[in-house]
């Protein structure tokens, strides 16, 4: 029943883009060869704490820093093999703990994605003070809503490039909505209960722009909450409704802060549109969190001007939300495959490293 219970608050998360934190980690050795480097740097008051992963030898690298969501650890089934591949082929990672999680310090609902970009632009900082990373070949990754974080460090900051591993390129309420009715279908809810769901998105979502009370906000958000679940296992939804009314709680909380009521009003159109370098943009094509064709044509609306970079699109066949092998796209099957230890689907990692490689040659 434990493992049940970790996998449920790591499906909360993938249920809502602004879901609670997942549980879900795993930790990947590098190769004998790579070198790995324990580091900490500031963002104002905050301390960041992170691994740099470095290739063999010696040399002057192009560097990645990996974005995740808000309050991620740095050692995710995404980023801890994407680095340990990068780093084996010439290319330095820094992954970090997200403010308020793991050994790094902050609260991460009291900031602003504005603040959380700030704290990527400081570990870009980081990197160009080193004398193994060459300064101008400094680029970002990101995941999921990480993405979000990562454009606007990436307009800011000037970044060498800016890789989209299911990052949205629309606002929140537009990828909850698409989430919900993919998801929905994936996992079997009827069309009832998926225009419910919708309804009763748009209704909280509505309630927390408004700053409406926790007793207007709660039964709503309840309903919600249990109807994510609707279509997953007998188990697993026994094992859930014994934490339902701390994660009730947990929302309510966090929709209070400063992240999400500045996320709600967020729209990433203009920071795309800013963007100056090259940009790679990866869909899985059964990923239902992030969902392709929602996604897509906003991304190419705001960066295809002509004036820029062409975006890279590549979309993987068979492809969960964390780029895992999958045939539904559900939750369960994704973060089954996640404690499986189930490699990326084929290319994966060969795809992303080429890439970069290509964008950072003879620079």
């Amino acid at each position: 029943m434990r493992s049940i219970r970790i996998l449920i608050v790591g499906l909360l998360l993938l249920g809502s883009m602004t879901g609670s934190r997942a549980s879900v980690q795993v930790m990947v050795d590098a190769p004998a060869n790579v070198r790995r480097d324990e580091v900490r740097f500031t963002s104002g008051e905050v301390t960041i704490a992170g691994t740099l992963t470095l290739p063999p030898g010696q040399g002057r690298w192009p560097a990645v820093v990996m974005v995740g969501a808000v309050a991620s650890p740095r050692k995710s089934p995404l980023f801890s093999p994407l680095a340990a591949h990068l780093a084996g082929q010439g290319i330095a990672v820094l992954c970090y703990d997200s403010r308020g999680a793991g050994d790094s310090t902050g609260q991460p609902f009291e900031a602003t994605i504005e603040e959380l970009a700030r704290d990527v632009s400081a570990a870009m900082a980081f990197l160009r003070q080193r004398a193994d990373i060459r300064p101008r070949d400094i680029g970002l990754c990101s995941h999921s809503q990480g993405a979000w974080t990562a454009q606007l460090a990436a307009a800011a900051e000037g970044a060498a490039f800016l890789v989209m591993l299911a990052g949205p390129s629309v606002p929140m309420e537009q990828v909850d909505l698409s989430q919900i009715e993919a998801l929905g279908r994936a996992e079997g809810l009827s069309p009832a209960e998926i225009r419910e769901s919708l309804d009763l998105q748009r209704k909280w979502l509505d309630a927390v722009r408004r700053q409406a009370p926790a007793a207007e906000q709660e039964p709503i958000l309840r309903r919600q909450i249990e109807l994510r679940f609707a279509g997953l296992s007998a188990e697993i939804r026994a094992a859930y409704r014994a934490q339902l009314d701390d994660a009730v709680a947990a929302e309510l909380d966090k929709s209070n802060g400063p992240w999400f009521q500045h996320l709600v009003q967020f729209d990433p159109a203009p920071v795309l549109a800013r963007l100056t370098c090259p940009v790679l943009a990866v869909y899985g094509d059964l990923d239902h969190n992030v969902v392709e064709k929602v996604n897509k044509p906003a991304l190419l609306s705001a960066t295809h001007d002509g004036t820029r970079p062409p975006v890279t699109i590549h979309t993987f066949t068979g492809a969960s939300h964390y780029f895992l092998p999958a045939e539904t796209g559900t939750r369960t099957e994704m973060f089954m495959a996640v404690r499986a230890g189930a490699d990326f689907v084929s290319g994966f990692l060969d795809y992303i490293t080429g890439w970069i490689q290509g964008v950072t040659a003879g620079r």
